[in-house]
């Protein structure tokens, strides 16, 4: 069965959503509302017959240290699997690459799709490197954690006021850049000022210490309309011991659920943070294995010299 193969280049966010929407896995739309994307784009489209049977979304970013291209959707239609497409897709994402001069080709998919059967030997075909566990998705709803033993609002320290984000002021704002730009206080993938168009007001809670500094954040987004993400959660190491490490996750929950905001929430961290790990089962619950979906990270350097020990090596 003969197959065409299509190049669209220098697509923005709509013109992808216009034309590939319907033929995208995981769904551009929803990824372009909850991060930022960087246009244009490439799509690559397999036909037959006139009919999409196929769909690669490829983004580019570049920094100093090297370029990547991510593969933010693939799609086959069921009944065309299994006959070469999403090899034949990729094989002509990493010719663009290339034809880019993008050092890296990377690719994430999560352990509960039906494609985590067959992505790993298919990347690994195509000399891939071996995909990697990068990530953890933790997914939870009031009705699973209000009878744990942590989920108990308790009076904050002495030491500690909380505040909603949205009525901090510019100068606590200020001050928690500058505080980040002198001590690199947190890692940037949990900035408290992502993505401010999803912010949920009233689950993104400040933490301030008695000299009204601000000393910890939790950062919520509405990312569906019954879902909410804890995109941004910290608390300076100085207080990581104290109850408001838990208090402020309860008191952030029981805004939300008194107010209906929402029926899930759901937020992640790398898979090597092993205490992260400890807390999240702590708060999901030990056994609620069906809480946690595995991200899973495909990558290939296909242009110029390879730095294996790059300290900023794309995830």
């Amino acid at each position: 069965m003969s197959y065409q193969y299509n190049v669209y280049r220098n697509l923005s966010t709509q013109e992808v959503i216009q034309q590939f929407e319907l033929y995208t896995f995981p769904s551009f739309r929803q990824k372009s509302k909850v991060r930022f994307l960087q246009e244009p784009f490439f799509v690559v489209e397999a036909s037959k017959n006139n009919e999409k049977v196929g769909i690669a979304v490829l983004e580019i970013t570049r920094n100093r240290s090297y370029s990547l291209m991510k593969v933010l959707s693939l799609w086959v239609k069921e009944e065309h699997r299994r006959r070469g497409i999403a090899s034949q897709i990729l094989r002509i994402a990493e010719k663009i690459a290339v034809n880019n001069q993008i050092n890296y080709l990377n690719i994430i998919f999560q352990d509960n799709w039906d494609s985590f059967k067959w992505m790993p030997n298919l990347l690994q075909k195509l000399g891939w490197n071996k995909p990697d566990k990068r990530t953890i998705l933790v997914k939870l709803s009031y009705q699973q954690v209000c009878n744990l033993p942590w989920f108990k609002l308790q009076e904050y320290p002495e030491i500690f006021r909380v505040v909603p984000w949205v009525e901090l002021s510019q100068d606590d704002y200020e001050y928690i850049k500058n505080k980040q730009k002198n001590e690199n206080w947190y890692n940037e993938e949990i900035s408290p000022f992502q993505l401010p168009h999803l912010l949920e007001p009233l689950g993104s809670l400040a933490l301030k210490n008695t000299e009204n500094q601000v000393v910890g954040w939790l950062i919520v987004h509405k990312v569906a309309p019954r879902t909410v993400q804890f995109t941004s959660y910290f608390i300076d190491k100085a207080y990581r011991e104290t109850p408001a490490t838990f208090n402020l996750l309860v008191d952030s929950i029981q805004r939300m659920y008194k107010a209906d905001v929402g029926d899930d929430a759901i937020f992640m961290y790398r898979a090597s943070n092993e205490k992260m790990h400890f807390f999240a089962k702590a708060i999901v619950g030990e056994h609620n294995k069906g809480a946690f979906t595995e991200i899973w990270t495909g990558q290939k350097w296909v242009y110029g010299e390879f730095k294996s020990d790059t300290s900023d090596e794309p995830h």
